[in-house]
């Protein structure tokens, strides 16, 4: 699959030390992530971005417990993504000087209360190619929300994951041709 490569971007959803260190979260998704090799898979694309001149964008979930902005902070009490705590941060190799950070997410949806609609237009993105976690959750809202406002959004499967194959397979299913291949990515995103 031929992306154009000069409007494309690299978006990585909740890369961060809550769903990947050990704890309740990084247990949910353990298995999936290994089996999938998720975090080595974004790491080789986030190399390629970076050698080919696209974009990387983080879209980090970070809750103030003093500000419970969105359902998930209130239900949460914000004690998932607490700001300034290290399981808020992000996992260990995958941001750069130069990335660039989304700030004010308070859901799921990427998009939501988030500067990321702005961070995609700046950056003069078409073409967006997810990874993240979970592929169900948040991955699977924020690619929908990208769709619906005109970007030509794509996932990779191998660089996400969620609870279970069954879970994966079936959101991959939803995604269709939009489940973008990781040799297919990788290729895009080095130009």
């Amino acid at each position: 699959m031929n992306l154009p490569h000069d409007r494309t971007v690299l978006l990585l959803i909740e890369f961060q030390k809550q769903w990947t260190d050990s704890g309740l979260h990084s247990r949910l998704i353990a298995r999936q992530l290994r089996q999938r090799n998720a975090i080595s898979n974004t790491l080789e694309l986030v190399t390629a971005a970076r050698a080919g001149g696209v974009p990387v964008i983080h879209a980090p979930l970070v809750i103030d417990p003093k500000q419970l902005n969105g359902t998930f902070a209130k239900l949460t009490r914000g004690r998932f993504f607490t700001a300034g705590s290290t399981r808020a941060e992000f996992t260990d190799g995958v941001h750069a000087a130069g990335d660039t950070v989304v700030h004010g997410r308070t859901t799921f949806d990427a998009f939501v209360d988030s500067d990321l609609q702005e961070v995609l237009w700046a950056a003069g993105a078409e073409t967006v190619v997810m990874c993240g976690f979970i592929t169900d959750q948040c991955v699977a809202k924020t690619f929908r929300t990208a769709l619906a406002r005109g970007f030509d959004a794509f996932v990779v499967p191998e660089c996400t994951a969620t609870v279970s194959g069954y879970v994966q397979r079936r959101t991959e299913r939803a995604l269709g041709s939009r489940a973008l291949p990781f040799e297919d990515a990788r290729a895009t995103l080095a130009g």
